[in-house]
């Protein structure tokens, strides 16, 4: 599937978003306070944003094409545990 949005492995740090591969910042957190929890979680939930996206096709691909006991529904699953731990 063609997406037109920034790929790769995304991280945040300081309210900055960017991609592991550039390092170039794909958005900014205004009047981020790096001791508030809540723009800390903010901040690692859209850095989760790609691998939730990922995730989730690859789980909806696996259940509609391949049924849902077949072992890359189960590596879907595995991906789609890692993104929400990562965006928490």
């Amino acid at each position: 599937m063609k997406t037109n949005h920034t790929k790769g492995n995304w991280h945040a740090h300081d309210g900055q978003i960017y991609p592991e591969q550039t390092g170039v910042t794909v958005a900014l957190i205004p009047y981020f306070d790096k001791d508030n929890a809540e723009h800390q979680a903010n901040s690692k939930l859209i850095a989760a944003a790609p691998d939730m996206l990922e995730a989730l096709q690859q789980f909806l691909h696996s259940v509609e094409h391949e049924g849902v006991i077949s072992g890359r529904v189960v590596d879907a699953v595995r991906n789609a545990k890692e993104a929400i731990d990562k965006a928490l």
